[in-house]
């Protein structure tokens, strides 16, 4: 039998957080958690994430999300191993260049299991295949949770001048719409390179 999600969450060594999106990340602290795996995050979510405050005892960031958002975001811990799926897109060159990551080919298999519908199918270590879907809804449920007053998930916002200047911008529908799209399709080929090359 599957165990309860939430459980999982307050007691995994291995979180999986996908498809955030927003900046407001709650006041919210994982001890336990010593790899994180950003999936397919936007820019104005991931500094919000990735920080000590959140993930105290973090040790390696598997990372499938399109550019952090700022160029400093390797400054937030120390220590910590960075892990690409490929070296084609400019920030994971840049990192694994630099000698802050290195290169995994098999990291996209290790958390997509496959496509039903429109909906991908995740691999959760220490839990089980989902869909991202209803993943992402229990991870966003969790965070509320935590949170006894709903509004404290847009109290804890760190603003640094990188995101609250891209955050302005969140006001204009094309641009918005523009950003996802990109976002999406780097996604959608990242899976669909993982894919031919198996």
């Amino acid at each position: 039998m599957v165990r309860n999600i939430h459980n999982y969450f307050q007691t995994t060594s291995h979180l999986c957080i996908y498809h955030m999106k927003t900046e407001y990340i709650p006041y919210i602290f994982f001890p336990k958690v010593l790899t994180v795996s950003i999936i397919n995050c936007s820019k104005t979510s991931i500094p919000q994430l990735l920080r000590p405050q959140i993930f105290p005892n973090l040790s390696q960031i598997h990372y499938l999300s399109l550019h952090p958002g700022t160029y400093t975001i390797h400054k937030h811990f120390e220590n910590v191993k960075w892990v690409f799926p490929n070296n084609k897109h400019e920030f994971y060159h840049c990192m694994t260049i630099a000698g802050m990551g290195r290169i995994d080919k098999n990291l996209i298999a290790t958390y997509v299991a496959g496509h039903i519908k429109d909906d991908i199918q995740l691999r959760i270590p220490g839990y089980n295949t989902v869909p991202g879907s209803w993943y992402k809804e229990q991870l966003y449920t969790y965070f509320l949770k935590k949170n006894k007053d709903p509004y404290a998930l847009y109290s804890s916002v760190v603003t640094t001048p990188e995101n609250k200047l891209e955050s302005s911008h969140d006001f204009y529908p094309f641009q918005n719409y523009y950003k996802k799209s990109l976002q999406k399709k780097y996604f959608n080929d990242m899976l669909e390179e993982h894919k031919d090359s198996d």
